[in-house]
């Protein structure tokens, strides 16, 4: 039987009618009750199957036969049964391992991890279950299609940070039949065929990759099951001693600023702060070229809201907006409130996907975080360890924490076009239980960018929906 794609790229703007003809979030639930339901899918356990077939890489067919273990999109371990025998891939944490056949591990890393970690994150994706539980998850329809011959309707799933991923599903089963996303070798389409019931759960045992229209992998599952309680050491990366483990030092920081139960109750935040804006690029040392006086409120990655007074034109102007739930509203000094327009709503869900990535104390029991100690060094005459940062959908970035105190006192990383940029935190003090830098000084290729001083910080479990509600105009 000849295989038929769905061709519908990526980033393509579908009409607004067939956006609004179906329920994006309906096909999702109808998919998973079609699979056998969300406990029967494994929703938080580890999946276990087997499977052989043959990929096709410069017009060479080479064979493949491998056991597998995956929980979720977090992480997965793949064991080749035929040659080469006793070679694996581990992904877990960030990064991509080769597992010698004595139990040798190798980090790779290049293009090979970053196909590795979009290929895990989509196939996470396509267990559905995480589409409605995760609120970072957006569902636009896309309308009517087809996937194998067959009428099917599209869902185009996306995830700050994350790659998007296409998922049509048969018109008459409800089966997830198809599901398209972007790697770094270009645009991949999978095709699920021949369900069968394994045990209560239905299982796609045909899948056909194809990439820019070309066949790259056919396979066939032959095993299948939930696993409630897998061997820890599936999954098991070399750790260091505790001295170097990144993931202490991470949690002696958690500890230093109030502990991760303080910090994860106390999940909102208000703060009062004057911010200067340098002319770092025209030269080092230069004068403050704008003076912001801003008070905001958080709660990532749900709402925010900002109040900013600022001269222009020597004259003060104050600017009130607030970001929830995808729409918003602004005003300025006693002009007419009006609504966010969209691109200031994406910039505003941009702003609370840096403020939710900026968080460090979750990195600690992030199992998608890469962490790595890269050693020590005096930052401010202390000594201070560092700590990279790598995951999917981030810029890489170090964090480097005073030895003594466990506190953060530098971020590393690169802008968007390429400049090294620093933040310095100081001037710790504590409120509500809660420890945080009043002190931020923020450098661009090694020139002052901003300095940001806090008057008041205030921490609590929840925001108040008034702030959030439109005024009467």
């Amino acid at each position: 039987m000849r295989m038929q794609v769905v061709a519908v790229g990526l980033l393509v703007a579908m009409p607004a009618a067939a956006r609004a003809a179906d329920d994006p979030a309906a096909l999702v639930r109808r998919g998973i009750a079609a699979a056998g339901g969300a406990e029967k899918l494994g929703a938080g356990k580890v999946l276990v199957g087997q499977s052989e077939g043959t990929t096709y890489q410069g017009g060479a067919a080479s064979p493949f036969r491998i056991r597998y273990w995956r929980e979720g999109g977090v992480r997965t371990r793949i064991d080749s049964t035929a040659a080469p025998a006793g070679e694996s891939r581990l992904v877990a944490e960030g990064t991509v391992w080769r597992v010698e056949a004595d139990g040798r591990l190798t980090r790779l890393d290049g293009q090979p991890v970053e196909t590795a970690l979009i290929g895990l994150y989509v196939a996470g994706v396509a267990d559905l279950v995480p589409l409605t539980t995760d609120p970072w998850f957006t569902l636009v329809p896309l309308g009517p299609g087809n996937a194998l011959g067959r009428p099917a309707d599209g869902v185009l799933v996306t995830r700050p940070d994350r790659p998007e991923v296409l998922l049509w599903f048969d018109r008459e089963t409800g089966l997830l039949a198809q599901y398209t996303a972007r790697f770094p070798a270009g645009v991949q389409d999978m095709i699920l065929d021949d369900y069968k019931d394994f045990a209560g759960a239905k299982r796609a045992t045909r899948r056909v990759g194809f990439r820019s229209g070309e066949k790259i992998v056919e396979e066939r599952t032959t095993e299948y099951q939930v696993s409630d309680a897998p061997d820890p050491a599936l999954f098991a990366l070399p750790r260091p001693d505790v001295a170097n483990d990144p993931r202490t030092v991470i949690r002696d920081y958690a500890a230093a600023v109030g502990g991760a139960e303080r910090l994860a109750r106390l999940r909102c935040e208000y703060t009062k702060r004057t911010t200067r804006v340098f002319a770092a690029a025209v030269v080092a040392g230069a004068e403050p070229v704008a003076d912001i006086e801003t008070e905001f409120w958080s709660e990532y990655p749900a709402a925010i809201r900002q109040v900013f007074t600022q001269k222009i034109d020597g004259r003060p102007v104050t600017r009130t907006q607030a970001c929830a739930g995808g729409t918003g509203w602004i005003k300025e000094d006693a002009q007419t409130i009006r609504a966010l327009a969209e691109d200031e709503v994406r910039y505003w869900r941009n702003l609370m996907v840096m403020g939710w990535a900026n968080e460090v104390h979750p990195l600690a029991d992030d199992p998608t975080v890469g962490l790595v100690v890269v050693g020590r060094q005096p930052i401010a005459g202390r000594p201070a360890v560092g700590v990279a940062v790598t995951r999917l959908g981030r810029p890489d970035s170090t964090l480097w924490f005073d030895v003594e105190t466990h506190l953060l006192v530098r971020r590393d990383a690169r802008t968007a076009d390429g400049r090294v940029r620093e933040a310095h935190y100081s001037d710790y003090t504590e409120q509500d239980g809660v420890r945080k830098p009043t002190r931020e000084v923020f450098f661009i290729d090694g020139q002052k960018a901003a300095e940001i001083v806090t008057s008041e910080h205030r921490h609590t479990e929840r925001l108040d929906p008034a702030l959030l509600a439109r005024p009467r105009e």
